[in-house]
């Protein structure tokens, strides 16, 4: 409200001079009436607050304050989960508040102008106009003007959603009609008669331009300073990125551009009505997003790092096929795969901007389709090799076929086109839609997600196998104690969204199907407490010990995104040995198509990089979004438009906040405190009394809380301790954590057994590990004890 005092002193300064003291009190006058919530300042004495120079300096301009209510607004409308017409509620709402405080401020400022005689004032009328404030939120108040904006706010062009065409269909409808509209109202009931009535309907697609959506991301210097760098943050003899696979040597283009973006898509599609309605399928929509692999997979992981390129309905999309509803984003990838690039103008001078597809990323069903294979229970299954039904029910599990080439691949489809081989013996339909791009080619880039083939296949089979065995079998627990042993374990607070749901019934484990009704988080986790919850059941069974232990190396080495050759040889003995012993196991089971992928696992990490890189979890929590919005909205007149468009506008504002700084610590929480509180005061002695203790920090998107175990290096070696404190001190980030006693590596429990000591000591943020924090799980005979285990999830160095 004080903003407009420094005008008004000059103005009564040089027409009505008059002392200091006169003018406080002409101020104090005015503003004697004012409400004592509203604040005036850090000092509550005007004649403090005018006597200070500082006082009078302009510190906000009207433009300050409209880009912080454009930002909010845009802010709020980013999250998909908010509906249109609550966040248009809230502009409306903003925008009465505003004009009524503005018309409370005016009344006070006129009433004080009469009372001095200043109204007719020439100066006096300038200053009432200039304290007129515009409506600050014009700009913002349609999803058009705020792409506009957030335009502005970037200083260059930003993507927007097309809407293609892809053709058009009849559809009849039939419309309930009064023969004679003089009729009573009984008779009308049951005299009517049908007219059909038919409209034309468009079939489109939603398409973001991947083309102006790379342009946007790689406009950002430190963006193109990190592709640039990429090999730099590699570690010797460390397999990180497809930089270390075999497949980048031999990579024409990239051999030319070793620095140009590779890119992975993932083509999935989702139901957004209720499963269980009666519209289900009708709204079901097919996603195609793409991520950039250049950057630091610290970074990279984040669920912003996943950008939509296209949504179509899947009806729709099977009606036209990949090839055309795909032809849009095949033809940006031409032009972006071509040595000419797409010129991008930078601060200092032109960029090119070139890019080439390496992988193609979703479910089974998914990558099948896209391939132009027939379904996985097609006699030949296996992308990667010629593996018949027959060898996989003969228990012939390994990768010893002949392995599917680019070269083979061709010649089946030209024969099939001349008429000597029908390509559907090897399990083709038909050719790629994707192979118009000059530089993929599917057989020679074969990945397989570990999302998929582990955590919602291999894993829930095992697990349900055994509980079915020791509940019907063996007799060793009932129904009632399975689900309140699942329940009652202590996951840890880390763990906590992912804790397995006690849902297990006899209906359910007796069901020929190989789902525990959980998703592939809880799957993962519960396949990581199953040793210490049941350790009874495995331990009366060796069989069963040593095929849960191995599924643990399994999982833990196929989800790092740092591997070296051991782990990769590891991995291929695993997967014999896992498959082993599934026959051991159960002599009586089909083995699914999953058990047959993971022997591919060792060598796609090889030519490929880590298979950690290809999981599709990130891609299917992505897709939450695009479902809160239309759950939130129930607008499934046009979905694909509504979801793109505000999707994109998410999207942009993401990418607008972008950071490319690794490792650097963002502090969510934090309190000030006197350091004698802290029961190792003695480790704080070169610090002031007054201490900012940081109760959540964040680093790389992982979160860190007092009371956890962590992993951090000391004398350059790995060790595990408690996290005491996190303490800032000007900008300095540093820790006190209680150390832990490595005792041993259990490999059936895949778990450190640790003991805590009274050792504490004092780290900087940089020797942390900050891949993941960690829960202390114990055994259920060891719970007097103290000892403790710390369950590997994924090389976290």
């Amino acid at each position: 409200m004080y903003s407009y005092f420094k005008s008004f002193k000059a103005h009564v300064l040089e027409h009505h001079p008059v002392s200091e003291f006169e003018l406080v009190q002409h101020i104090e006058v005015a503003t004697d009436e004012l409400p004592d919530s509203i604040d005036i300042g850090i000092e509550t004495d005007i004649v403090t607050l005018i006597q200070n120079p500082h006082f009078f300096k302009e510190s906000v301009s009207l433009e300050t304050i409209s880009d912080a209510v454009n930002s909010l607004i845009s802010e709020l409308r980013c999250d998909v989960s908010l509906p249109e017409v609550k966040l248009q509620s809230f502009i409306n709402g903003y925008i009465t508040i505003s004009n009524s405080i503005q018309q409370y401020t005016m009344a006070k400022v006129k009433t004080f102008l009469i009372s001095k005689n200043l109204l007719d004032d020439a100066d006096a009328i300038v200053l009432i106009n200039e304290m007129q404030i515009p409506d600050l939120a014009t700009d913002v108040k349609t999803p058009t003007g705020n792409i506009a904006f957030l335009a502005g706010k970037a200083g260059c062009c930003v993507p927007e959603p097309v809407e293609i065409v892809l053709g058009k269909h009849r559809k009849i409808k039939r419309v309930l009609t009064c023969r004679n509209r003089r009729m009573k109202f009984q008779k009308r009931l049951r005299k009517h008669e049908y007219v059909s009535k038919v409209k034309v309907m468009k079939d489109v697609c939603h398409y973001i331009p991947i083309s102006e959506t790379l342009r946007f991301i790689m406009s950002n210097s430190k963006a193109r300073a990190m592709v640039k760098d990429e090999s730099k943050f590699i570690e010797d003899g460390s397999i990180e990125t497809y930089q270390q696979g075999t497949n980048f040597e031999n990579h024409p283009f990239l051999q030319l551009y070793p620095t140009c973006l590779r890119l992975s898509l993932h083509i999935d599609e989702g139901e957004y009505c209720n499963a269980l309605g009666s519209r289900r399928g009708k709204n079901k929509l097919t996603n195609v997003c793409f991520k950039v692999q250049n950057f630091d997979p610290k970074i990279n992981s984040s669920l912003d790092r996943v950008y939509l390129a296209l949504t179509v309905k899947s009806s729709v999309l099977k009606r036209y096929g990949y090839q055309k509803v795909l032809q849009p984003l095949i033809d940006d990838l031409i032009q972006l795969e071509s040595n000419e690039g797409i010129p991008v103008k930078t601060e200092a001078n032109m960029w090119t901007l070139r890019a080439v597809l390496v992988h193609v990323l979703g479910d089974t069903l998914a990558m099948h389709d896209i391939c132009g294979l027939l379904s996985p229970s097609a006699n030949m299954f296996c992308r990667a090799c010629e593996i018949t039904r027959k060898d996989l029910l003969s228990g012939e599990l390994g990768d010893k076929f002949t392995a599917r080439t680019v070269e083979n691949v061709q010649n089946i489809l030209v024969s099939s086109e001349i008429g000597k081989t029908p390509c559907m013996l090897y399990g083709i339909k038909t050719n790629c839609a994707l192979h118009s791009l000059e530089y993929y080619r599917w057989p020679a880039s074969i990945t397989f997600d570990p999302m998929h083939d582990l955590l919602e296949g291999i894993v829930p089979m095992v697990l349900k196998k055994i509980l079915q065995n020791a509940v019907f079998n063996y007799k060793l627990l009932t129904e009632e104690c399975l689900n309140r042993m699942i329940e009652n374990f202590d996951y840890g607070d880390t763990e906590a969204r992912d804790k397995p749901s006690a849902n297990f019934s006899k209906l359910n484990l007796r069901s020929k199907n190989n789902s525990l009704c959980q998703s592939a988080a809880q799957c993962w986790l519960l396949l990581r407490a199953f040793p210490f919850i049941f350790h009874k059941i495995l331990d009366s069974n060796q069989l069963y010990k040593e095929i849960v232990g191995t599924l643990l190396k399994i999982t833990f080495i196929s989800f790092s995104n740092k591997l070296n050759d051991q782990m990769i040889q590891d991995l291929s003995e695993s997967v014999i040995s896992f498959q082993n012993l599934f026959k051991e196991c159960f002599p009586l089971a089909n083995a699914i198509n999953k058990v047959h992928h993971i022997a591919h696992y060792a060598q796609i990490c090889r030519e490929n990089g880590p298979i950690a890189n290809f999981s599709c979890m990130m891609y299917e929590a992505k897709f939450k979004e695009s479902k809160s919005q239309s759950k939130t909205c129930g607008n499934f007149k046009n979905l694909s438009f509504s979801l793109t468009k505000r999707l994109n506008l998410k999207q942009i504002n993401s990418i607008l906040k972008h950071n490319y700084v690794v490792d650097k610590p963002v502090i969510v929480m934090s309190s000030i405190t006197n350091k004698n509180t802290i029961d190792t005061a003695a480790l704080l002695f070169d610090l002031p009394d007054e201490l900012t203790i940081i109760n959540h920090l964040k680093i790389n998107g992982v979160n860190f809380h007092p009371g956890e175990a962590v992993k951090y290096e000391q004398c350059s070696l790995k060790r595990y301790g408690i996290l005491l404190a996190i303490i800032d001190q000007d900008s300095d980030i540093f820790f006190l954590i209680q150390e832990l006693d490595i005792i041993a590596f259990d490999s059936y429990l895949f778990a450190f057994k640790v003991a805590l000591t009274q050792r504490i000591v004092r780290i900087m943020y940089e020797s942390l590990m900050s891949r993941k924090s960690y829960n202390l799980w114990q055994l259920e005979h060891e719970l007097c004890d103290r000892y403790f285990y710390i369950s590997l999830k994924y090389n976290d160095d």
